[in-house]
């Protein structure tokens, strides 16, 4: 089983070099070589980075407890952020937290809720676990702090990421229930949370308006929604340049040429963003029909070596949490920003390194101390 496990990590290895090359080569052959090249060629870091994590906390249990606990405190100090500059900004629908660069920056905005929908989801899974072998004051007071956690994601005001982090959160606990037969008292803890969420929506009503108004108007595929003209953009460029793409980081220019030449013909598209804010469709635009298989082969290759380990079950519950970051970071309708640049990716790739370094089992196994 170890064998097979270590097979398909070589496997995504090998289909992240894939890819890697095909964007290099993309970049090679686009308008803009230097553009393309500087996102495209220096995108295998970030492969690179969740290899070395996964190399890194693989073995050490010490290591693995101390990212864990600055996980924890990362969210705890961020919560307190969003506190004070709710105060500040008193009522307030959306908060930047510790990421944005200056209040109610449309391009820094969302950062705190993509940084939240993957460590929220950690410190909160990691808590309720802690929960299952405390007693009942103690368990209480996990189930809280967990569930300060998912407040923090909501008070964001991001309804993208607070459905997926809730989403993923609920499936880990009827999962680990079933599986590995967790304390039924994880239950309570929805009754913990729904107290916090309706203190949330009561003290601030505005912020129960924006997430109205976000699951009415603006799902992806409304024509209301802000992400819609994008996708649409992104798709009539993908489908003018569909075997090889435009290259990394050459989207906006080639779209805005396209637009002006009336090659985008949709009354609903008035102008192009930097990227699609959607994986998937960026990368059809920038590297083709190509390019998006090879994506699709690494993201299953890493789906497969995650999903293997539950077969002996390595690993119990943090194992389970951990492999749910795959999902949080590959959700199709997940907020994106450029897929190929520095600040989204290393968001997604840090949390495939977790999701390796907790769901595979150790080449020599870990010490009886661990």
């Amino acid at each position: 089983m170890r064998r097979v496990v270590w097979s398909l990590l070589a496997l995504v290895l090998v289909a992240g070099i894939a890819f890697w090359l095909w964007l290099t080569f993309t970049a090679l052959v686009s308008e803009n070589v230097s553009n393309a090249l500087e996102d495209g060629g220096t995108w295998i870091r970030f492969v690179v980075l969740a290899a070395a994590m996964q190399h890194w906390l693989l073995n050490d249990e010490r290591v693995r407890r101390l990212l864990i606990a600055v996980i924890i405190a990362a969210v705890a100090f961020t919560f307190v952020w969003l506190v004070v500059e709710f105060i500040i900004e008193f009522p307030a629908e959306r908060l930047n937290g510790p990421l944005g660069r200056q209040m109610h920056s449309e391009d820094t905005a969302g950062q705190t809720g993509r940084y939240l929908r993957l460590f929220g989801l950690v410190a909160s899974g990691w808590l309720i676990i802690k929960a299952q072998n405390a007693a009942g004051t103690a368990a209480f007071g996990y189930f809280a702090l967990a569930g300060l956690a998912l407040a923090a994601v909501l008070m964001t005001g991001e309804v993208f990421n607070t459905i997926i982090t809730f989403f993923l959160l609920a499936v880990f606990v009827l999962l680990s229930l079933i599986l590995y037969k967790l304390d039924r008292r994880v239950l309570g803890f929805g009754g913990v949370l729904g107290v916090l969420v309706t203190t949330l929506f009561v003290i601030n009503p505005r912020l129960v308006e924006r997430l109205h108004h976000s699951l009415t108007e603006r799902l992806p595929w409304r024509e209301t929604s802000d992400y819609y003209a994008p996708w649409l953009a992104g798709l009539e460029v993908g489908k003018a340049h569909w075997l090889t793409g435009v290259g990394a980081d050459n989207y906006a220019n080639i779209c805005a040429r396209m637009l002006e030449a009336g090659q985008i013909a949709s009354p609903v598209i008035e102008a192009c963003n930097r990227h699609p804010h959607q994986l998937y469709i960026q990368a059809f635009a920038e590297t083709g029909v190509v390019g998006v298989a090879l994506l699709l082969v690494l993201i299953g290759a890493l789906f497969v070596t995650v999903i293997r380990q539950f077969r002996t079950r390595h690993g119990g519950a943090l194992a389970l949490l951990m492999s749910l970051l795959l999902v949080s970071a590959f959700w199709p309708i997940a907020p994106y920003s450029h897929a190929f640049g520095q600040h989204q990716n290393l968001l997604t790739w840090f949390g495939i390194g977790l999701a390796l370094a907790f769901t595979l089992p150790p080449r020599q196994g870990l010490s009886k101390n661990q």
